[in-house]
C-alpha cells in the first residue's frame, strides 16, 4: 500500500514556493566549477521516468542566474550568483530531464544551500515578495503573526488523495492553497488589485506544470478574489499593529506523482 510521504509534500511545497518568488528552480543535486548541467530534474523509477526540471523556462527565457544562498536564511543573504544562458537543446524532445548551459560555471553550487536558477529578468510580480508563516491566517491561530513585510505569499498543505492514474501506477493527488496578501489601500481598488496580482502568480506556476521536477503534473485551479463585505461578515478582517488592514486573495493548486508503479501489471 502507498504511504503518504511528507518529504514530498515539503519538496513540493518549496517548488511553489521558489517559482512564486520569481522562477526559481532548485537543484536536485550539487553543481562544481566547470560543470554545463545544472541538475534539476528526477528520475522517479527503476523505469527511468523523468521529471523534467527545465519546464518553467520552455518559451519563457534562456537568459539565467544562478544563485548560491548565504548560510543565514535570510531572504537577501547570498553567497554568490552568476548569469548563465540556457542551451537551446534542453528544450529539445528527449533532451533529457535537466538545463544544459552554453558555457560552463565558475563557480561551486550545493543543494545543502538550496541553491537554484532562476530566470536573470525576475517577474515584476514577484519583486520585494516575501513567504509569510500560515500563522498569518486567524483561522490558523488566535494570535496571527502579520507584523510582516507585505505584499507577501502563504502556502498551504490542504490534504491529499491516494487513487490510480493508469492501469500499471496509483499516487497521490496533493493540495495546495495559496494566498497572495498585501495592504489594503484607499487608493486603488483592492479587489481588482489582489485578483489581478493573483492571476500573475497563478501564471507563473502555469509555465511549468512538472514544479521544477517534482511532480508528474499540476494545475491551478480555483482563483478566489479578496472581498471586503464578505469578510467581514466571517469576522475574517484583520489589521496589522500599525492599524493597515490586510487583504488576500487565494487560489487552489492539485499536484500529482507516481508513488507505486506497476501495481497491476498483468492488466499493462
Amino acid at each position: 500500500m502507498a504511504a503518504l510521504d511528507y518529504r514530498k509534500i515539503g519538496e513540493i511545497d518549496k517548488a511553489i514556493r521558489g517559482i512564486l518568488l520569481g522562477g526559481r528552480i532548485y537543484l536536485k543535486d550539487d553543481m562544481v566549477v566547470g560543470e554545463t548541467t545544472v541538475p534539476v530534474g528526477q528520475t522517479v523509477d527503476d523505469w527511468g521516468s523523468e521529471l523534467d526540471g527545465w519546464r518553467f523556462f520552455n518559451e519563457y527565457t534562456t537568459a539565467a542566474t544562478l544563485v548560491q544562498p548565504g548560510a543565514s536564511d535570510e531572504p537577501d543573504d547570498i553567497e554568490h550568483s552568476e548569469d548563465v544562458t540556457i542551451d537551446d537543446g534542453t528544450f529539445v524532445a528527449g533532451a533529457g530531464k535537466d538545463i544544459e548551459l552554453e558555457s560552463a560555471v565558475s563557480k561551486a553550487y550545493t543543494v545543502a544551500r538550496s541553491a537554484y536558477i532562476r530566470p536573470t529578468t525576475v517577474p515584476t510580480i514577484c519583486q520585494g515578495l516575501q513567504v509569510i508563516q500560515s500563522d498569518f491566517i486567524p483561522a490558523m491561530s488566535l494570535e496571527p503573526q502579520v507584523d510582516v513585510v507585505l505584499p507577501g505569499i502563504i502556502v498551504n498543505f490542504k490534504g491529499a488523495r491516494l487513487g490510480s492514474f493508469t492501469n500499471e501506477e496509483i499516487g497521490f493527488t496533493y493540495s495546495f492553497r495559496i494566498y497572495y496578501c498585501d495592504i489594503i489601500r484607499d487608493d486603488r481598488d483592492n479587489t481588482m488589485y489582489l485578483c489581478e496580482s493573483m492571476e500573475e502568480l497563478a501564471a507563473l506556476l502555469l509555465e511549468d506544470n512538472e514544479l521544477g521536477g517534482t511532480v508528474l503534473d499540476s494545475d491551478v485551479l480555483d482563483i478566489v478574489p479578496w472581498h471586503e463585505s464578505l469578510l467581514a461578515q466571517r469576522g475574517m478582517k484583520f489589521w496589522r499593529s500599525v492599524e493597515e488592514e490586510i487583504g488576500w486573495a487565494q487560489c487552489d493548486l492539485t499536484a500529482m506523482i507516481p508513488q507505486q508503479w506497476c501495481k497491476r501489471p498483468s492488466l499493462s
